[in-house]
């Protein structure tokens, strides 16, 4: 299950907000869901007039999930849903379009799962075995995309339960 602090909430939160506010441009969406103040985009920062430490909505953070729901094609570039923003949209559908997209994404950067699987089969019978984090795997995939990229796609489809991991980030499986 996902965490309330995981990405997969927080692209679950932009696609509601772009859902139910009428907005011109990404920028007006991260504006509309700051002022709503979800407690997933907040952050601690060191404040040394007061030599403490505050929590507050951090607009970095939604921009950073703005964009990857923009990247994930679920958003258009006014901030409106797409087709697959609507489709994810429909609470009994937003897994699986979550995963569809994740699939999607991980394919153009050309990463077929039938190759991840046969990597951490390879990684968990060898001598010794090797756990197959997603470093390791980005490593023996060499992907077209970032490493930070992979590692999200992997993990939204964990959360999308479409594979299945052990412990924190090692990855056993994915269909």
């Amino acid at each position: 299950m996902p965490s309330e602090r995981s990405l997969f909430r927080k692209v679950q939160t932009v696609v509601e907000v772009a859902k139910a506010v009428k907005v011109s441009t990404l920028e007006e969406l991260c504006q509309e869901i700051k002022g709503l103040g979800p407690t997933m985009f907040n952050t601690s920062r060191y404040v040394a007039e007061r030599d403490a430490f505050v929590t507050d909505i951090s607009l970095d953070a939604i921009k950073r999930a703005v964009a990857f729901c923009r990247f994930l094609d679920l958003l258009s570039e006014e901030g409106g849903l797409t087709v697959h923003g609507r489709d994810a949209a429909r609470k009994s559908r937003f897994g699986a379009v979550l995963g569809e997209q994740a699939r999607l994404m991980l394919g153009r950067a050309g990463v077929k799962l039938g190759a991840v699987n046969s990597v951490i089969r390879g990684k968990l019978h060898a001598d010794p075995p090797v756990l197959p984090t997603s470093d390791v795997l980005w490593d023996e995939l060499q992907p077209t995309m970032s490493r930070g990229t992979f590692s999200k796609m992997l993990t939204l489809l964990i959360h999308c339960e479409c594979g299945q991991s052990s412990q924190k980030k090692i990855y056993l499986w994915f269909s």
